[in-house]
């Protein structure tokens, strides 16, 4: 893999991709939460879960900014970090590829077979990650325009049809329900661990950055939920994929296939997301000896090509595979408690 800088810029629009991903890819039939827009506490929790989340990651980079929760340890006990952090990153890309199956083979070619074609799309994430994190950082920036032009597109379309007698009243629900939305959607941002590793390989004004891509994060996530909820109401948690289906009904007079926006950005959303993780991933792996570069990348395919077919199996499989509860439990380890005990354990007067 190329070891090569790149802009803070590039590195947060790579980390607004991936995690708006997740978001897009909302769906409550699959458990990913109560969050359904209707509720503004909801969305203001999760803000603020999400924001703490990312703090022992920022406080890890100030303290070491050129190092990684692997590189600050010494060399034999970076082992079991290493291997924690590869089966964080690939299970997250698992999850994310698995669940663009189901989405493809019950909405859109429910009598497929797609297995071969998710494996030419896995095997493609891989050669994207050997062309290395530069690579990685251009093609994100058209994704990041063609996302930012396509989803302007849908909310733009949509807006005649919001009706604020979907939206319900801002105390209508438990707060402990807002409380517990806001950690579910945290719990999903494993893009914090991934800035743990990707920070030492950019260049640029990280602080600014990292604040600015947190609160852009926010104002997409309250405006797009704001939208769902405003035109679908209690009907968006009867979908398997409600801002797909938000796309199906939001039409220009000349293009009545927004829908299909919606698919063209799914697929290099993964393509990136997936991309990145299997790069982190394989460096990860690149710590034992007795590995190489195309080692941990063939390593990465198979574990990801098996674990996304077995995640599909079926709805039920997902559901279980891809709870709040687990994902919460991996992202919490490797971003908050894991970073905060190395700041601790090492202490300021290390030398990286």
């Amino acid at each position: 893999m190329q070891k090569r800088k790149i802009g803070a810029g590039q590195l947060f629009c790579l980390l607004y991709i991936c995690r708006m991903l997740t978001t897009v890819t909302f769906s409550p039939i699959l458990s990913d939460g109560l969050l359904s827009g209707n509720n503004l506490p909801d969305i203001v929790f999760a803000a603020l879960f999400i924001f703490l989340l990312c703090i022992p990651a920022y406080l890890f980079y100030k303290r070491f900014p050129s190092g990684t929760p692997l590189s600050v340890l010494p060399e034999n006990k970076a082992s079991v970090p290493a291997l924690f952090y590869c089966a964080l990153f690939l299970f997250s890309a698992s999850v994310s590829v698995s669940r663009f199956y189901i989405f493809l083979t019950s909405v859109i070619y429910p009598e497929k077979n797609m297995s071969l074609f998710f494996v030419i799309a896995v095997l493609l994430c891989v050669y994207c990650s050997y062309l290395g994190i530069e690579a990685l950082s251009r093609g994100n920036v058209i994704l990041l325009f063609i996302t930012a032009l396509g989803t302007a597109a849908i909310l733009y379309t949509s807006a005649d049809k919001i009706s604020f007698y979907n939206l319900e009243p801002i105390l209508f629900n438990p707060i402990s329900d807002s409380v517990k939305s806001g950690f579910f959607a945290a719990g999903r941002t494993v893009e914090a661990a991934a800035f743990l590793f990707l920070a030492a390989e950019t260049k640029g004004n990280i602080k600014k950055g990292f604040f600015v891509c947190i609160s852009l994060f926010v104002i997409s996530l309250l405006l797009l939920f704001f939208f769902l909820g405003g035109v679908s109401g209690k009907f968006a948690e009867t979908q398997l994929f409600p801002f797909y289906s938000l796309a199906i009904i939001s039409k220009f007079p000349f293009f009545e296939r927004l829908d299909a926006v919606v698919t063209a950005i799914w697929i290099f959303s993964i393509l990136i997301k997936c991309s990145l993780f299997i790069y982190i991933a394989g460096e990860q792996l690149n710590v034992f000896s007795f590995m190489n570069v195309k080692r941990s990348l063939t390593v990465c395919f198979l574990i990801i090509t098996v674990l996304s077919q077995v995640f599909s199996i079926n709805l039920t499989v997902h559901k279980a595979v891809s709870s709040p509860y687990v994902f919460a439990a991996l992202t919490l380890t490797g971003a908050v408690l894991i970073p905060l005990a190395e700041i601790r354990k090492i202490g300021k007067g290390r030398e990286i």
